[in-house]
């Protein structure tokens, strides 16, 4: 769906949103998550580290659970103190959503 220079993918595993970008800039698809499903680390591979990102785990309804800043260079998120179950994890930089995926917490 094309509509004002942005574009939306949604596949069974994923949605992404995303804008047109420089080559220099990074994509939503450059960053994935490991391990997943997990128990209580999440490490987000693919960030820049001069960024500071906002990153968001919602329950299935879209309810934010739990709201975090990883600062420039980090890429670890602990979601341990959540119950166990099927989140969304969304990752925005400068107000614009870099990733969303799907995570699993586990015992």
């Amino acid at each position: 769906m094309i509509s004002h220079g942005e574009y939306i993918e949604v596949s069974y595993d994923a949605c992404r949103t995303s804008r047109p970008r420089a080559k220099s800039e990074l994509l939503p698809s450059d960053i994935s998550i490991s391990p997943n499903p997990s128990t209580g680390l999440i490490y987000l591979n693919g960030l820049q580290k001069e960024r500071v990102y906002d990153v968001q785990v919602m329950d299935l309804t879209g309810k934010i659970i739990l709201s975090s800043k990883l600062e420039a260079g980090s890429n670890v998120l602990e979601i341990g103190g959540i119950p166990y179950g099927m989140y969304l994890l969304r990752v925005e930089h400068d107000k614009e959503i870099m990733y969303t995926g799907k995570i699993i917490l586990i015992k």
